[in-house]
């Protein structure tokens, strides 16, 4: 159910906000039209990416993309084993250990998918997040909770895009996994305070 709201002294609005009035106000004023169950939504986005998270570790499909934010040089994630194999023999730094120790190994398109498709769903929740969090700010007078939750929120997103990038550089390493993990659970925390104070 919608909170009670005081009346607030805003220019060209008089009566009492509630969440759907506000936002209604808040398209007449210029302001970028948004909804207080949009952070819920993003908020289940984040557990679906959580959730690939885990199908990434189950399918040992964590360093399937090699690169970051590419993956074996490309956005795509049909890659041939000989293409693996050719942009590990140019790239030796970042050659997958099981290939060193068998130059026949290789990712099935399974695991590279399951990697990309977890990349993609972190890019994708990206746009509404910054509509929603600049939404939000352009109402801070009136909510000014939600904005703060919305701020670390958003701090967050960028912290995890981060840590992801370091964890494809360091290999996966436990410790690195475990504060992205850490860092995406914090993240889910904060939308759901938004929502909860919108």
């Amino acid at each position: 159910q919608y909170h009670q709201w005081a009346p607030l002294p805003v220019p060209g609005f008089k009566g009492v906000y509630t969440p759907k009035s506000f936002s209604a106000a808040g398209v007449a004023r210029g302001m970028l039209p948004w909804n207080p169950r949009l952070p819920l939504v993003l908020a289940a986005l984040a557990l679906v990416i959580i959730l690939t998270g885990g199908w990434v570790r189950i399918a040992d499909a964590g360093e399937s993309c090699p690169d970051w934010p590419a993956c074996f040089g490309g956005y795509h994630f049909d890659v041939p084993p000989e293409e693996q194999q050719a942009w590990w023999t140019d790239h030796p730094g970042e050659a997958d250990r099981r290939w060193l120790d068998d130059p026949d190994f290789a990712y099935t398109t399974d695991q590279i998918f399951s990697e990309w498709l977890h990349r993609l769903l972190v890019g994708l929740i990206a746009l509404p997040l910054l509509w929603s969090h600049f939404a939000v700010w352009q109402r801070r007078a009136a909510l000014p909770g939600a904005t703060e939750a919305h701020l670390h929120a958003t701090a967050l997103l960028v912290m995890q895009a981060a840590t992801g990038a370091i964890t494809v550089g360091f290999d996966n390493a436990p410790w690195s996994v475990a504060l992205l993990l850490l860092l995406a659970l914090a993240f889910v925390t904060a939308l759901a305070r938004v929502a909860l104070l919108a």
